[in-house]
């Protein structure tokens, strides 16, 4: 057995290399060829590119069924198919160097044998030069890319120098190998690079490498400008302004080693005196394998030397909870660290244990690790100082009125205040309201008293007038908010700090209803002013203000110095920071760059507990996750062939695969800490015979083929790819189709889609989760979804208060439900959240929302 396993080792490792010599002559190849080279038999290379497929390292063309390599690179010690990331992470201090020297600075990112710009902040004096976003380069040709050459591994280099990509690319770009190769010893050993006008004739470069988490060279920053201008400028200024950019934007992609890197470096005899404790020694040449070692080790697939990566693609945006999937991702720790010779059976070694579903890794020295002084915001002198917080998406709409996502309430809560709040327990307590309501004996007008002496960020007064106009303003049928309330018929001001609400019929959720977005109270004044501008200026009441927002990096807030909560908040600034990527999410919170993280990679939970400098929660959650079918456009206008689909998923088998602890499997819109949760029923078994039955009957006794559109991530891939093959098994070709999040919402509202997955961070009354779904017309019911008899329930479900009457109509509701089977639930994502110890006054919310208000951070 030992021997076999050897040898299976030893061909995978030789499979994988010679990915990247397919990549270089064929751009595409099929499992027999690679088996052929190999010597590995065809279903075991079969399921080796379907891993790598599933975790987007491959793509596969869909009619072929050949593979290429996808668009991937290195990304915290792992293939991240998220490219942009690191442009992300890298504008602001690409902006940074702009400001500092006047002149354009670019991001170049390897891609295989070239570099490929992802990222570009142009001076006011812009330049005429070939680093324009999205095209290529190569890497022997100016400083801008010499970097990345100069600290690959010396094998990488040589046959680099050996490869077509090794040509004349201007006409000072040096094409002699020892000039070259000398080049590229100084670059190592200054730690930047100066071109002398190499590739563009009069254009000056300084630029310094990027290594991620496991020190392996990912790309380049650098200062780009007129020779005849930035000749004149001290040299030493601009090598510190590309070091510094280089450098910090390397730790923010987990690096922890010395800086600048040495080539090659010394063998090490135990961790530096001027490094922390934990801390990788330098990179061999961005090689993590090599005696230079790493912080981060990742078992997913990290390719190392050799291996072709592709260039980046746009941003990631997994999708932030309330329309959105679970964002749980496969990690955990390997304190190991193999050998130079040991790299690829080390590799090799990782890729059969993922196949045997033992995971994968994240990083780790023990679950200690560097500690930083403190997160990128640091702490201010007094006060809670500043909680950076990474979220999963980029928050489309900050205006309560058109807001649809998760990761805007996240937000939100923090800038608006609203009439009632939801306490730890899901209790409804007053807010802006000083008490609960007077409800009249036939339950159809409200009363609500106001708080006294609250004003909005621009100190305009929060009484009735602003809660009329703000109420008024959600019951326009273009407001998100419209069906949520559209039980009410009117709201009237009673006196200066007393609002009425008149409902057309007694409706049991609203209490719960102006718990959320639907009770959050803006500023009128601001709403005139900006118009459709509001949501880029919101000014509500809340504990913090909105001072700035970089469009898919970070959205800055500060402490409302007038709140009328006495001695809160307690921090001066929080910052959430759009990390796509889970995985970068836990190294940066490990790292300190973060102190909260929204989601955690199921697989890495047992590292983040076992590290003391960091705390775990896991909390019921009010959601659920699944795939809208479109029910007015073939094939799924067709019921049978929807409750095909239905019948053909094994849930329990999914959320083992991919959730593990972290979510329970799904068949209605109650999870189990829902009241309603026993009109959901129970996850059906997985019955083919069942499934032939609904296709014959559904006219495709042979089945058919549609496309499921998803939101970018790993996580949305692998939960597409387990159905995906669950399906075939019924005959059904489902294709996969990554989109950006925002266009996700934008085609499911436009129903431009056949299948969308796509799910709902949840409500405390079961209303919120059923009603907007199911009902004609419904805000969330973009499978077009109409039935008669279902709506006549859930209407009489609003009008009744007891929650046992309510629950045996949602009963009757969901037994139609799933006869029609309009959308496919999944799974009931948990509550999972991971902060560091040095924050305080944090508190799980079952719904999810980060109460920052209370929240400190010791030094």
């Amino acid at each position: 057995m030992r021997a076999a396993g050897r040898t299976t080792i030893q061909s995978l490792g030789r499979a994988l290399r010679l990915l990247q010599q397919f990549s270089a002559s064929t751009p595409e190849w099929g499992v027999g060829e690679l088996a052929a080279a190999t010597g590995l038999p065809k279903g075991t290379v079969s399921k080796i590119l379907a891993t790598f497929q599933e975790h987007g390292y491959l793509l596969q063309d869909p009619v072929t069924r050949r593979y290429r390599l996808g668009p991937a690179f290195l990304v915290a010690g792992r293939i991240a198919e998220q490219g942009l990331d690191v442009a992300r992470l890298a504008m602001p201090l690409l902006q940074r160097m702009t400001d500092a020297s006047g002149e354009t600075s670019v991001l170049m990112l390897r891609a295989g044998w070239r570099s490929v710009c992802a990222a570009k902040v142009d001076s006011p004096h812009p330049v005429r030069m070939a680093a324009e976003v999205g095209r290529f380069a190569s890497l022997h040709s100016g400083a801008s890319n010499k970097p990345i050459l100069a600290h690959m591994p010396a094998e990488e280099i040589d046959a680099y120098l050996r490869s077509p990509y090794f040509v004349r690319r201007g006409p000072r770009t040096i094409t002699d190998r020892d000039q070259l190769l000398a080049n590229l010893e100084q670059i190592r050993r200054r730690g930047y690079a100066e071109s002398d006008s190499e590739v563009e004739v009069d254009i000056q470069a300084f630029g310094a490498a990027v290594f991620d988490g496991l020190g392996q060279v990912i790309g380049a920053v650098s200062i780009v400008g007129p020779r005849q201008r930035l000749g004149r400028r001290p040299v030493g200024a601009m090598v510190a302004a590309v070091q510094a950019a280089a450098r910090e934007l390397s730790r923010l992609l987990g690096w922890r080693g010395a800086w600048p890197a040495p080539w090659p470096p010394a063998a090490p005899t135990g961790p530096k005196a001027t490094e922390p404790r934990g801390a990788a020694p330098a990179p061999r040449g961005g090689s993590p394998g090599g005696r230079g070692g790493h912080s981060a080790m990742s078992r997913t697939m990290a390719w190392r030397e050799g291996t072709e990566t592709m260039g980046p693609r746009a941003p990631r945006r997994p999708v932030g909870g309330q329309r959105g999937r679970g964002t749980l991702v496969a990690t955990h720790r390997d304190p190991g660290r193999p050998g130079r010779g040991r790299r690829w059976l080390a590799l090799a070694a990782a890729t059969l244990l993922l196949l045997a579903g033992c995971g994968s890794g994240a990083t780790g020295d023990g679950g200690s690790g560097p500690q930083p002084a403190g997160s990128s915001g640091g702490t201010g002198a007094a006060g809670g100082g500043t909680i950076t917080i990474g979220i999963n998406a980029d928050p489309p709409n900050l205006d309560p009125a058109m807001s649809s996502a998760l990761v805007d309430r996240y937000v939100q809560n923090s800038i608006f205040d609203k009439l009632y709040d939801l306490d730890e327990n899901l209790q409804v307590v007053p807010e802006l309201a000083a008490s609960l309501p007077e409800i009249s004996d036939d339950g159809k007008v409200y009363t609500i008293k106001l708080r006294q002496g609250v004003t909005f960020h621009d100190g305009t007064p929060v009484d009735a007038d602003a809660v009329v106009f703000n109420l008024e303003r959600y019951l326009d049928p273009d407001s998100a908010r419209y069906s949520e309330l559209s039980a009410v018929e009117r709201v009237a001001k009673v006196d200066d700090y007393t609002v009425r609400i008149v409902l057309k019929q007694p409706y049991s959720p609203l209490l719960y209803t102006l718990t959320d977005r639907a009770g959050m109270i803006a500023s009128p004044k601001a709403i005139q002013e900006k118009g459709d501008q509001f949501a880029q200026h919101p000014v509500g009441s809340g504990p913090f203000m909105f001072e700035s927002r970089i469009k898919g990096d970070q959205i800055v807030l500060v402490k409302n110095p007038n709140y009328w909560k006495e001695g809160l908040p307690k921090a001066d600034k929080i910052v959430w920071k759009v990390v796509t990527d889970d995985n970068v999410k836990v190294v940066n919170l490990k790292a300190g760059q973060l102190d909260i993280i929204d989601t955690v990679p199921a697989q890495a939970l047992a590292d983040l507990r076992s590290n003391p400098n960091l705390k775990v929660d896991i909390g019921p959650g009010l959601g659920f996750q699944g795939i809208y079918l479109n029910t007015q456009q073939a094939p799924f206008d067709n019921p049978h062939l929807r409750r095909a689909v239905d019948l053909a998923i094994d849930r329990a088998t999914l959320v083992r695969v991919v959730f593990q602890e972290t979510a329970d499997p799904g068949y209605g819109p109650f999870p189990p800490s829902s009241p309603a949760a026993a009109a959901s029923g129970e996850p059906p078994q997985r019955d083919l015979d069942a499934v032939k039955r609904a296709l014959e009957q559904g006219g495709h006794p042979d089945g058919f083929r549609f496309t499921l559109k998803t939101a970018t991530g790993p996580v949305t891939q692998q939960v597409a790819q387990v159905i995906k093959d669950m399906l075939a098994d019924a005959g059904i070709e489902m294709e996969i189709q990554q989109v950006e999040f925002g266009s996700l919402l934008d085609d499911t509202d436009n129903g431009n889609f056949q299948a969308a997955a796509l799910g709902w961070s949840g409500r405390p009354d079961p209303d919120g989760n059923i009603y907007p779904w199911l009902y004609t017309d419904g805000s969330q019911n973009d499978s077009r979804y109409s039935n008669p008899e279902v709506d006549r329930l859930l209407d009489r479900a609003r009008q009744v208060l007891d929650m046992d009457q309510r629950v045996e109509l949602y009963r009757q509701v969901m037994e139609q439900v799933h006869r029609d089977a309009p959308y496919i639930y999944l799974y009931y994502p948990k509550n999972v959240k991971a902060y560091s110890a040095k924050v305080q006054g944090f508190v799980n919310y079952p719904d999810g929302i980060i109460r920052t208000e209370n929240l400190t951070k010791a030094p």
